[in-house]
């Protein structure tokens, strides 16, 4: 799969990495993951409800998740991910 970030998970990771930068490999193997396969069980994949009823949500570590949407690319019928935000549980809820 293809993996899109948007404006808004650019910026959040930015900031978390500038805060905790020795997890930036960690945190880099976690969207490899996300791209080979986004319900891998490490992962913890789970649809969302409410507002964010048409996105999902995966672990990442203890108290972060990065929220993303899988679309339908028209042109090349292939499945792509939106990652949306990435942070703490109550910073992308």
């Amino acid at each position: 799969m293809i993996l899109h970030w948007s404006s808004k998970f650019r910026r959040s990771l930015k900031n978390i990495l500038r805060q905790t930068p020795q997890k930036k490999e960690k945190y880099y193997s976690i969207l490899a993951l996300l791209q080979q396969d986004p319900f891998m069980r490490q992962l913890h994949t789970h649809k969302l409800k409410g507002e964010l009823k048409e996105c999902w949500a995966c672990y990442v570590e203890y108290d972060v998740r990065i929220i993303f949407t899988i679309i339908t690319n028209q042109a090349t019928s292939l499945q792509e991910i939106i990652l949306l935000d990435i942070g703490s549980h109550d910073e992308v809820y």
